[in-house]
């Protein structure tokens, strides 16, 4: 049995400092402050609508553009998103 797989305790440290770090990133509250400024100016079901739009363009870009960015290279797809 080959010992490769076996971390360290050095890396077993690492790992869960990059977990908790990337947890902590992750824990901001834009959405929060969105709602709260989205409600100012539409209304809770404009705010919904708007919301599934944006999830559901995101979900239908996400597999079509990784497919060709495979086929034809990420830089420029990257590219074309920044456009």
């Amino acid at each position: 049995m080959s010992e490769l797989h076996v971390l360290t305790d050095e890396q077993r440290r690492l790992s869960r400092r990059y977990v908790v770090y990337q947890l902590c990133k992750n824990l901001f509250f834009l959405s929060a402050v969105w709602l709260y400024l989205y409600r100012m100016f539409i209304t809770d079901a404009q705010v919904g609508v708007l919301d599934g739009l944006a999830f559901g363009i995101g979900l239908v870009a996400e597999v079509p553009s990784g497919a060709l960015a495979d086929r034809f290279g990420r830089g420029r797809f990257v590219r074309l998103g920044r456009f």
